[in-house]
C-alpha cells in the first residue's frame, strides 16, 4: 500500500513539473501585463521655471538699469571704473558700438588714472537729454573739459565713446574742439549745443 501511495505521489510531482509550471508562468505574465497597462499617472502641467542663466541676466539688467538711471549716474560709474582700472571690463557702461573698441580706447592704467583725475577737476557737470540722446557738459570756460555723449540702449544710459573719438580733438594747450562738427551738430547730439557758437576750426565760444 505504501509503495502504491509513493508511486501516485511521484506521478503528481512529475505532472506538476511538466504541466503545472506552464500554467503558473502564464498566470504570472497575465498579472504583469495588467499592472503595466493600468491608468497612467496624470502629467504635471506646472509652468516651466526659467533657467538660472535667464534669472541671473534679468537680475543683472535690473541692477544696471537702477545704477544708471541718469546720465550723471553713468558718469559717476565711469569715473569709478577709471579709478579701479576696470573700464575695459565694464561693458555695461558703454554703447554696443563702443564695446567693440574698448581694448583700443583704454590701453594703460596711467591713461585711466589721468582721465579720472580730469573728470574730478572738471566737476560740476550738467546733463542735457533729448529722447534717446544725452550730453554731459562742463562750463565752456573749462576748455580742457570736453563733453561726454550718451545713448539710451537696453533701458540704460551708456557712454558713446565712439562719437567722442571721431569728433573731439585737443590742441597743444589741451583745449578741446570739434572735428567734423557740422555733421555732429546736425545729428542727435546737436540739441545740446544750441547755445554755443563754434568757429571755423571747431572751437566753442
Amino acid at each position: 500500500m505504501r509503495r502504491l501511495l509513493f508511486v501516485f505521489f511521484m506521478m503528481f510531482v512529475i505532472w506538476l513539473v511538466f504541466y503545472g509550471r506552464p500554467y503558473y508562468m502564464a498566470w504570472q505574465y497575465q498579472k504583469q501585463t495588467q499592472e503595466n497597462t493600468g491608468p497612467a499617472p496624470e502629467a504635471s502641467i506646472e509652468a516651466p521655471m526659467p533657467s538660472y542663466v535667464a534669472q541671473y541676466k534679468a537680475a543683472q539688467d535690473e541692477r544696471i538699469a537702477a545704477a544708471q538711471e541718469t546720465p550723471l549716474d553713468v558718469l559717476q560709474n565711469y569715473s569709478l571704473a577709471l579709478i579701479k582700472n576696470e573700464v575695459s571690463y565694464r561693458h555695461d557702461l558703454f554703447t554696443l558700438e563702443t564695446q567693440l573698441l574698448l581694448s583700443r580706447l583704454y590701453k594703460s592704467g596711467a591713461q585711466m588714472d589721468n582721465e579720472a583725475l580730469a573728470i574730478e577737476r572738471c566737476l560740476p557737470a550738467r546733463a542735457l537729454q533729448n529722447g534717446g540722446f544725452a550730453v554731459i557738459r562742463f562750463g565752456l570756460e573749462r576748455r580742457e573739459c570736453p563733453p561726454y555723449f550718451l545713448k539710451r540702449q537696453e533701458s540704460s544710459w551708456r557712454m558713446d565713446m565712439l562719437t567722442s573719438r571721431d569728433h573731439i580733438g585737443f590742441n597743444a594747450q589741451n583745449q578741446w574742439y570739434f572735428m567734423g562738427g557740422a555733421s555732429l551738430l546736425a545729428g542727435g547730439y546737436g540739441f545740446a549745443f544750441s547755445d554755443v557758437i563754434f568757429d571755423e576750426y571747431g572751437y566753442p565760444h
